[in-house]
């Protein structure tokens, strides 16, 4: 498994305008998105085989960074 990790105000930025995430339209979305991330980040880390933070890279650069370490799973 591979996750893909953010910060809490990259998601917040990529995700205040969905409407369509239901536990984001309470009061304080950015709070509820800290809460599930401190619930949520442990148990992904633990599971995750690979854990890539996403942080100010482009979608071009986590494909890359992902395929590389598919690779080298591949020749060990």
């Amino acid at each position: 498994m591979i996750y893909l990790r953010a910060k809490v105000n990259d998601l917040y930025q990529r995700t205040r305008n969905d409407k369509s995430r239901p536990l984001l339209q309470g009061a304080n979305p950015k709070q509820k998105l800290e809460q599930l991330y401190v619930a949520r980040d442990p148990i992904y880390s633990a599971l995750a085989d690979y854990i890539v933070d996403t942080g100010a890279q482009s979608a071009n650069e986590i494909t890359s960074r992902i395929e590389q370490l598919l690779l080298e799973q591949a020749e060990s």
